[in-house]
């Protein structure tokens, strides 16, 4: 995908973070997120998409597969379902230290709202590096 293209879409980063430590075991936030790109992605009619995740882990789940007693395997079904259909996805992996944006998203408390949070625009503190992070 070129530099442009991804420059277009970068004002759809939409950001999920959890203020539950004991919700997010084995990278289930970052399979909650994975999902939740993926249908929207859809929604927005999208036909190419690279999804990046700093969470190797989840990675190897959805390529490689996953026994059937995992405790988030419907999860990883419907994330499976999802890439499955016609349309070019992929799932990279990349450091934190090039996706800047959600290194931030990580470490910054946003919210002391308990559960999950959904930004439908980038939060103030990471709108700077959305851009930055579109173009490395």
């Amino acid at each position: 995908m070129e530099k442009e293209t991804l420059n277009a879409y970068a004002s759809e980063v939409v950001a999920m973070t959890t203020s539950l430590p004991e919700f997010d075991v084995g990278g289930r936030t970052e399979l909650w997120a994975v999902l939740w790109g993926l249908k929207r992605s859809w929604e927005l009619i999208w036909k190419r998409l690279i999804i990046e995740t700093d969470c190797m882990e989840v990675i190897d789940l959805v390529v490689s597969g996953w026994p059937d007693y995992h405790p988030d395997w419907h999860l990883l079904e419907e994330i499976k379902w999802w890439m499955d259909r016609e349309w070019d996805v992929r799932l990279d992996w990349c450091s934190r230290d090039v996706n800047l944006a959600a290194d931030t998203l990580a470490k910054k408390p946003l919210l002391s709202a308990k559960g999950i949070n959904f930004f439908c625009t980038p939060p103030r503190c990471i709108q700077s590096l959305v851009g930055t992070d579109a173009i490395v």
